[in-house]
C-alpha cells in the first residue's frame, strides 16, 4: 500500500519534470489563473517573483529535437538555452507572461535581445547576479539588483511588494529547501530506498509546481518513505558529480545500473537548490543578497582564490565519494573552461573521473552508457581513496 501512494507521488512529480507546454498549462491551472512569470537558471531570486503575486516556472528547456530556435541561436550554443527558445516562441498567447532571464555566460547574454525581438511577452527582466563574488562592492552591487528587480516588478504589476508579502515568500521557499533537503538525506542515509533519476525528477518539479502545493506533496513523499519498510540491501560505488543539469535524465538510471550511487552533486536543480539556508538577520532584500554571495562556487561567477577546486575537495571528502563524474553541457564554456584544472587536481591522489558531454536530448545514451559501465569497472578495481589521500589535495 505504501509502494502504491509513493509511485503515485513520484508519477505526479514524473509528469511535471516532464516538460512540454503542458506542464506550463498545468502550472498556471493549479495557481488559480496567476499570470506565469518564467525564469532561467542562474540563481534568479523566484521569491519576488512570488511576492509580486504571479507564479514562478522555471524555463528548463524540453526534449524535443530544437526547432525554430535553431534560426536565431548557433548550434554550438547549448541546448538547454536553444530549446528555452523554443518554449518561448511556441508557447500560446497568454500562457507565459515574461521571463527574467539570468546573465551567467556568453549565450545568455545574447539570449537577451534575441528573446525581446522574437518572442512576444508582456515583461522581460534581465538579471544580472554579481560576478565577481568575493569583492567587497560584491554585496552592494547584489542589494541594488535585487531592488531593480523588485521595482521592475512592482510598475509591472502595479502593486507594491511589501516586507511582510517578501517575508512570507521567502518562508515558502526556505520550507521548501529544507524539504527537498530532507529528502535528499533520506535518499543517501538510506540507498535503494529512492531512485536517482526520481529523486532529481521531484528537484526538477520544483522548478514547474505551485510553491504550496509542491511543499504539501514533497511533505506527503516525506512521511511515506519514513514509513516505508526496509529496502533490500544495497551495493554501489559511490560518487560525486560536478555539472550544470542532469540532463538527460535517463543517464541517471544507466549509472545506477552500473553499480553506482550518486552521493551528491552541485546541479542547478539539484544540491545547488538547497545547500545554504536563508539567513535569518537583516531585512528581506539584504538576506537574499547574503544568500546570494554564499551560493557554492558557479563557473560562470569570479573568485579571488581556487573556490570551486576547494569546494569539490571538501564535497568529496563529505561524500566519500570514490570517483568523480564531470557532467557537462556541450558547448557550455565555463564548465568546459573549469574541466582540465579539476581533472588534473583529483589525478594527482589518482581519484578515477569520467568526463561526459550530454544534451537535453537523449542522442548518444548508448555510447555513454558503455563509458560509464567502463568508469564503473574502474572503480571497483581499485581501493577506496583514505581521507588523508583526500587532504593531501
Amino acid at each position: 500500500m505504501i509502494a502504491d501512494k509513493v509511485d503515485a507521488l513520484l508519477d505526479l512529480f514524473r509528469k511535471r519534470a516532464s516538460v512540454s507546454i503542458r506542464s506550463y498549462r498545468d502550472l498556471k491551472e493549479e495557481s488559480s489563473g496567476k499570470e506565469l512569470i518564467c525564469y532561467t537558471l542562474g540563481d534568479v531570486p523566484r521569491e519576488l517573483i512570488h511576492a509580486a503575486h504571479f507564479t514562478p516556472a522555471g524555463i528548463v528547456g524540453w526534449p524535443d529535437p530544437v526547432g525554430k530556435a535553431a534560426a536565431y541561436l548557433p548550434s554550438f550554443c547549448c541546448s538547454l538555452m536553444r530549446t528555452s527558445l523554443d518554449i518561448g516562441i511556441e508557447t500560446e498567447k497568454g500562457l507565459i507572461s515574461g521571463l527574467v532571464l539570468g546573465h551567467v555566460c556568453d549565450t545568455t547574454r545574447d539570449f537577451s535581445g534575441i528573446w525581446q525581438r522574437h518572442v512576444t511577452m508582456e515583461f522581460f527582466h534581465d538579471w544580472m547576479p554579481p560576478k565577481q563574488m568575493n569583492k567587497t562592492s560584491a554585496r552592494a552591487y547584489a542589494v541594488s539588483e535585487l531592488r531593480r528587480f523588485k521595482t521592475c516588478l512592482e510598475a509591472y504589476s502595479g502593486a507594491p511588494i511589501s516586507d511582510d508579502d517578501l517575508e512570507a515568500s521567502l518562508a515558502v521557499y526556505e520550507k521548501q529547501r529544507s524539504l527537498l533537503h530532507d529528502l535528499k538525506e533520506l535518499y543517501r542515509k538510506v540507498p535503494g530506498l529512492l531512485a536517482g533519476p526520481d529523486l532529481y525528477c521531484v528537484f526538477k518539479a520544483s522548478l514547474l509546481t505551485e510553491a504550496a502545493i509542491f511543499n504539501d506533496k514533497v511533505g506527503q513523499l516525506l512521511r511515506l518513505l519514513r514509513d516505508a519498510p526496509a529496502s533490500p540491501v544495497f551495493s554501489a560505488r559511490p560518487v560525486l558529480i560536478t555539472g550544470k543539469i542532469p540532463e538527460p535524465a535517463q543517464l541517471l538510471g544507466v549509472i545506477e545500473e552500473a553499480g553506482l550511487f550518486v552521493t551528491d552533486d552541485d546541479f542547478l536543480w539539484g544540491s545547488r537548490i538547497i545547500r545554504n539556508a536563508m539567513p535569518s538577520e537583516g531585512s528581506p532584500v539584504n538576506r537574499m543578497a547574503d544568500r546570494l554571495l554564499k551560493s557554492e562556487p558557479f563557473p560562470g561567477y569570479l573568485y579571488d582564490r581556487p573556490a570551486r577546486r576547494e569546494f569539490l575537495l571538501k564535497l568529496l571528502e563529505k561524500s566519500r565519494a570514490e570517483g568523480v563524474i564531470f557532467w557537462n553541457p556541450k558547448f557550455c564554456e565555463p564548465y568546459n573552461f573549469d574541466y582540465p584544472d579539476l581533472k588534473d587536481l583529483f589525478a594527482k591522489t589518482g581519484i578515477p573521473t569520467l568526463l561526459i558531454e550530454t544534451e537535453i536530448q537523449s542522442s548518444g545514451i548508448e555510447q555513454l552508457r558503455t563509458r560509464i559501465h567502463a568508469f564503473s569497472e574502474r572503480l571497483m578495481q581499485r581501493a577506496k581513496p583514505s581521507p588523508a589521500e583526500i587532504e593531501r589535495l
